[in-house]
């Protein structure tokens, strides 16, 4: 189809715009350059594929040397961290907002001036690694850091540094926190509990024990 198309734009050959001239010279400018170029390195293979294996050598001495980084996954945490605040199952959505309330405030004091973004608190709502909880006994602190420039603190470094004393307040809320972090996926172990109710088990016991007195040849062969 693509020459069909140039033959409806009807593009005239006989008079180039001032962009195809550019284009041409441009292009004849590559095609000498890189002649001249092959030229010379086939005149001296030897020193041609001296030069690259310098390049290559240069190339792995810096990986080994550490100046090249390299991490298929970014695995940093985010500048975010969320505080979890779980209440007893039978608290209610006021009770939850006002824990939730004084553990934000406790946050903010520990938090140097322009270092977060946002900090808010949500009741009923819990985001996990996984899923989101809904319920009134959930609660959250989100704190958003603002990009990290200077010598500001790390996400890791801001969450060691109010871990104590935000998860020792007082009160009847479990207090934890959550990082993000990129990077692949990644599976946790999982833990399964399995219940069965053993009926007529032990009707059955008895019954194969009757059998084995009743055929003594039998019993003895199974022991």
């Amino acid at each position: 189809m693509l020459p069909t198309h140039v033959v409806a734009l009807k593009l005239g050959t006989g008079k180039p715009s001032r962009v195809q001239k550019k284009r041409e010279i441009f292009t004849h400018w590559v095609r000498v350059k890189y002649a001249r170029f092959l030229i010379k390195t086939m005149r001296h293979p030897w020193l041609s594929l001296a030069g690259l294996g310098l390049l290559i050598a240069l190339a792995l001495g810096s990986l080994a040397g550490g100046l090249v980084k390299i991490q298929f996954f970014a695995f940093d945490p985010l500048r975010i961290f969320y505080v979890n605040v779980d209440m007893p199952p039978s608290s209610s959505i006021d009770a939850t907002l006002e824990e939730v309330q004084r553990v934000e405030r406790a946050v903010r004091t520990k938090l140097e001036p322009n270092e977060a973004r946002g900090v808010s608190a949500n009741a009923g709502l819990k985001f996990t690694d996984t899923e989101p909880l809904y319920g009134p006994a959930y609660g959250q602190v989100v704190v958003s850091l603002n990009p990290r420039s200077g010598d500001m603190r790390t996400t890791d470094e801001v969450v060691a540094d109010m871990r104590a004393e935000i998860e020792a307040l007082s009160g009847k809320a479990r207090i934890s926190f959550l990082e993000v972090s990129g990077g692949p996926p990644a599976s946790k172990p999982i833990k399964v509990r399995a219940r069965r109710r053993l009926h007529g088990t032990a009707s059955g016991g008895g019954r194969h024990r009757g059998h084995r007195q009743e055929n003594p040849r039998q019993q003895g062969h199974c022991r």
